[in-house]
């Protein structure tokens, strides 16, 4: 089994038997400026700050691939829920030096068996920064 990364419990893995894997990632950040309003004169804007990052990405959820999709669509709406904080790794390397959160997931595309059993199913996986670095000082 190849591990790809992982999302704190959850292993991103590329095998000929299993396969779960984050598609379609895209990374956005941004600055914090305060603008402050004077007399007859432009604002003066102030920098305050790197922004929290945000990373949302894909997931394919296929019964095919040996992955149970409502397990893993439970496993995740749990680490939201419950408010988990987790490391991103993804090719050896994490992707920042803070934890990440889930802040949203949305399920769509599903396809169900003749037993009403959920086979497939198209995740989509929204995440926040969590900057912990007061606790690490």
């Amino acid at each position: 089994m190849a591990q790809v990364g992982y999302m704190g419990d959850v292993v991103f893995v590329a095998s000929e038997k299993e396969l779960r894997t984050p598609a379609n990632l895209t990374r956005s950040s941004s600055a914090r400026w305060t603008d402050h309003n004077l007399h007859l004169r432009k604002p003066i804007g102030e920098f305050a700050g790197a922004d929290l990052e945000q990373i949302q990405f894909k997931i394919n959820l296929s019964a095919m691939h040996g992955i149970n999709p409502e397990d893993e669509i439970k496993t995740l709406r749990q680490m939201m829920d419950n408010g988990e904080v987790f490391p991103l790794v993804l090719g050896g390397a994490p992707l920042s030096e803070n934890y990440w959160r889930i802040e949203s997931l949305s399920v769509d595309n599903t396809y169900y068996d003749g037993k009403g059993e959920l086979i497939f199913a198209e995740l989509s996986v929204s995440l926040k920064e969590y900057d912990d670095s007061r606790k690490r000082r």
